[in-house]
């Protein structure tokens, strides 16, 4: 007579259990890596160019000067704390050449590794209704931490938009979920390894090289030069 504790079915029952959760910790590790297979080569200096990166300004908000002549494309995701480090450079290169430097942001919100990041991404947009994009923007990244856990007219208040019933009516509509969705395919079409991404006058990075690296590549768009950073 076979054991109570080495029935088929116990055995049969333990290895379905067993499989199910390596397949599960296996596909949590592939929408991981999206985030943090950039964070790997983060110090690195090693970028690619992409050809008609133009194309990608077309979309997007534009944080800095129209007449900028240095242009950074950022992939981005309100929850990604890569993305929030990398937000510090960007806002520097933004103070370092106040005429010379504009950001365009781009939405790849990682819906299964940051749940609350599309929302964000809408909800900012909302607030582009009303002029008010980059200080949502600034308010979502500053308290990351709450992002899905306080209210999103919090976050407007702290942007001081000028109309709160009409930001919620926005959020209510999803009007925007589209646009969303069409930067997210962008990205993916691009074949994006994770958040954040950015092009510097089409030379993409993934994950944030750190300031230094960046501020040689706006140097060599302004002046057409490689300039060595000590």
């Amino acid at each position: 007579m076979t054991g109570k504790g080495f029935s088929p079915a116990r055995l049969l029952s333990n290895g379905i259990t067993a499989f199910l959760v390596v397949c599960a910790a296996l596909i949590t590790a592939a929408l991981v890596k999206r985030e943090f297979f950039a964070d790997k080569r983060a110090a690195s200096t090693d970028a690619v160019t992409l050809p008609r990166w133009q194309t990608l300004v077309s979309a997007g908000h534009r944080m800095g000067d129209a007449a900028a002549a240095a242009t950074i494309v950022e992939f981005s995701d309100f929850q990604c704390p890569s993305c929030a480090a990398a937000e510090t450079d960007l806002k520097k290169l933004r103070q370092t050449y106040p005429h010379d430097v504009a950001v365009i942001y781009r939405h790849f919100p990682l819906d299964r590794v940051h749940p609350a990041a599309r929302r964000a991404a809408i909800a900012s947009e909302c607030a582009a209704e009303q002029g008010r994009f980059e200080r949502f923007h600034d308010a979502l990244f500053q308290r990351q931490d709450s992002i899905g856990r306080m209210p999103w007219e919090a976050f407007a208040r702290l942007a001081g938009i000028p109309s709160l019933p009409r930001f919620s009516d926005c959020l209510a509509s999803g009007r925007w979920e589209a646009r969303v969705s069409r930067d997210l395919a962008t990205a993916d079409s691009l074949q994006l390894q994770g958040t954040p991404t950015l092009l510097v006058d089409g030379r993409m990075f993934g994950g944030s090289p750190g300031f230094a690296v960046l501020d040689q590549e706006v140097r060599q768009a302004l002046t057409g030069s490689r300039i060595s950073v000590r």
